[in-house]
């Protein structure tokens, strides 16, 4: 089993994103005029995430690094990335600070949005499902159903995962939310369709077993609907004409259910921030 995540419990407000909402993950190649969608393993399923950004209070604080939370994340980028890559202006470390005046390739300056001034912003996004809870309501049964419950504005306590995304020619880490703790209503930001390309692969290449795939010229790209959940393809290896498998040589491959009824293996859980304990919690698929 790979190292697993460090677990950090981050509390602010959410703007930008939902927790409960997927969106199609697109990505601008080398030369490329238009971003183009990122697929799946099998080539073409359109991969999709779930993406928020959290508004964390400064509270006198002028390196984000010296913080409780900044320092874990910290720490981890240090051990993942010994060579000293860490230390580089290119590292993405997911964390922008909402008091800059230096506008996005939107032209936003972060310190004109709202909810941004006064606060660090860490962007947090996954391909798997986030549990979402109102609080005190922690059972599995108890996962709020309802997205119309959330809403961008809001204020949440949330459970990361976050580990280096190394090996990658772009180094930085990965912001995994895994947990989400619906604390008390804000008022509603609008916030953008969704996060931006600079911000989500800064890092560095799409996860591993993604396929990228430029589109045929002329070829009409067919993005997701918003809100919806793409559901793993199980594929099963089909043996070659005359040869049948011995029994005693075929290992079923486990998998498990993630909050959003996707089938995931347990290296594909543990790479996205989920404990040995938090998987053993899951249904079987």
């Amino acid at each position: 089993m790979s190292n697993p995540a460090t677990e950090i419990m981050i509390e602010g407000r959410v703007v930008n994103g939902h927790p409960m909402t997927r969106r199609g993950v697109t990505r601008k190649l080398p030369g490329a005029a238009v971003e183009t969608p990122v697929l799946q393993s099998d080539g073409v399923t359109p991969m999709t995430e779930a993406y928020i950004a959290v508004a964390i209070p400064k509270a006198g604080s002028v390196d984000w690094k010296t913080t409780p939370w900044g320092q874990q994340i910290y720490a981890r980028a240090v051990a993942d990335w010994p060579n000293g890559e860490y230390g580089a202006p290119t590292f993405a470390w997911k964390i922008a600070d909402g008091d800059s005046q230096i506008p996005n390739q939107k032209g936003k300056k972060p310190a004109e949005r709202e909810g941004w001034a006064g606060h660090w912003i860490l962007h947090c996004n996954t391909q798997l499902g986030i549990r979402c809870h109102h609080v005190g309501q922690y059972a599995p049964e108890q996962q709020i159903q309802d997205a119309n419950e959330i809403k961008t504005g809001d204020y949440a306590r949330v459970l990361i995962g976050v580990r280096g995304n190394g090996p990658s020619q772009s180094p930085g880490v990965y912001v995994n939310p895994i947990l989400f703790e619906l604390s008390r209503a804000g008022q509603l930001i609008m916030s953008e369709s969704g996060p931006a390309a600079a911000d989500v692969f800064s890092a560095g290449q799409p996860q591993p077993g993604a396929v990228v795939q430029q589109p045929q010229p002329g070829a009409v790209v067919q993005q997701p609907q918003p809100g919806a959940v793409v559901q793993q393809p199980v594929v099963t290896p089909q043996p070659q004409p005359g040869v049948t498998p011995a029994p005693t040589f075929v290992q079923p491959v486990v998998k498990y259910l993630d909050p959003n009824g996707n089938a995931f293996t347990e290296a594909e859980l543990t790479a996205a921030g989920y404990t040995l304990q938090m998987i053993q919690g899951l249904q079987r698929a």
